[in-house]
């Protein structure tokens, strides 16, 4: 279904539909599509021109900035709720309603500056139960992620922009390389305590450990886990339950149940975005300080369904 408006701009009529989930950009002259964007989401409401970029919103409350030229993102804002009203841009803001009830103004400038996005996968790398990083990585680049090598995540991990979040990591593995795993990884905790933000989809890290000989697993150390993440986070079992995101896990992102392991005790985090049929939390939030974090989610050995969640998790601000 096509029941919005069509946005005009540079010979292209630009409009989204309800059954595809697409958002595309259409040649007026000719009726030939120019381009075509994947929202994985409805879109019921009309896009808004400004300056070479069309906002539009979804029915899983994302705003999304697309090149009015080539439809490729900008940027994207995730809100609390569904997305069905037209963007509406003035005074160099974008007055978004949203389902939650609120009315939320953004600053529309594509320009303005953006957290440091990282995304970590050494091919070289051995992986030992997550099988999705080399999908989930790709997905991330096209978003814009930087991608880290072993060399360039120490170098990430290090950095402390003036002024600014020493930004995030998505960890696309389930392993630690030796070099940020040594001192019960020291360099991860000390990047998160200084305001910088960890999202991990695999198993925790530090619990497996592998023979550098074989890299089979040589133990199971969730003693580890708990020195860096805090008490409970190690909890190794592997078993698979139903997981639906909680309240606070839609507003992060999250939204659909999934299968996930390895679920903790939901006092032992500070934020929980998922829940699984015994009430154990296998998506979740630790605090560092006041701006960083580590966020968990997943635990499963197959790919991630949906990396838009996971791009989610990272750059949702915390209040």
């Amino acid at each position: 279904w096509v029941i919005s408006s069509p946005a005009i701009a540079d010979g292209l009529a630009m409009v989204g539909n309800s059954d595809d989930k697409l958002f595309e950009g259409i040649d007026i002259a000719s009726g030939q599509r120019r381009w075509k964007v994947d929202l994985k989401a409805r879109v019921f409401g009309s896009g808004s021109v400004v300056g070479g970029i069309v906002y539009v919103g979804d029915q899983e409350g994302r705003v999304h900035a697309l090149d009015v030229a080539t439809g490729a993102e900008r940027w994207r804002l995730q809100l609390p709720s569904g997305v069905n009203a037209t963007p509406v841009p003035a005074d160099g803001l974008l007055l978004v309603g949203c389902d939650d009830g609120m009315l939320y103004a953004l600053e529309s400038s594509p320009a303005a500056p953006q957290t440091p996005r990282a995304v970590y996968r050494d091919p070289a790398a051995p992986e030992k139960y997550f099988t999705g990083g080399a999908a989930l990585a790709e997905a991330l680049q096209r978003q814009g992620y930087q991608t880290l090598d072993t060399a360039g995540l120490l170098a990430f991990l290090a950095t402390r922009p003036a002024g600014q979040s020493p930004g995030v990591v998505v960890f696309a593995t389930d392993l630690l390389p030796d070099a940020v795993a040594a001192d019960d990884a020291k360099a991860l905790r000390s990047f998160m305590e200084a305001g910088g933000r960890i999202v991990w989809v695999g198993l925790t890290p530090l619990l497996l450990k592998l023979d550098p000989a074989t890299q089979k697993i040589a133990a199971i150390t969730p003693e580890r886990t708990d020195r860096l993440l805090g008490k409970g986070q190690g909890d190794a079992r592997t078993d698979s339950s139903t997981s639906t995101p909680t309240d606070e896990g839609w507003r992060w992102g999250l939204r659909h149940w999934r299968l996930a392991s390895q679920g903790v005790d939901p006092g032992s985090v500070d934020t929980v975005l998922a829940l699984n049929e015994n009430g154990l939390a296998t998506a979740w939030v630790k605090r560092f300080g006041a701006e960083g974090s580590f966020v968990r989610v997943w635990g499963a050995p197959d790919p991630y369904p949906d990396p838009a969640e996971i791009d989610a998790l990272a750059t949702h601000r915390l209040e």
